[in-house]
């Protein structure tokens, strides 16, 4: 990842919003859809 880069688990701990969550919004398009990292994880940007 780059450095201004966070994993789910990180953007979690930051926001408090669980991942769950975040999932949710995302189907939802409440939030834009992150990049994926080569693995396939999520990868939340600034």
């Amino acid at each position: 990842m780059k450095k201004n880069d966070y994993g789910i688990g990180e953007v979690t701990h930051l926001t408090g919003v669980t991942v769950k969550q975040l999932r949710y919004w995302e189907d939802k398009e409440f939030i834009p859809e992150p990049a994926r990292i080569v693995c396939g994880e999520r990868a939340y940007r600034r």
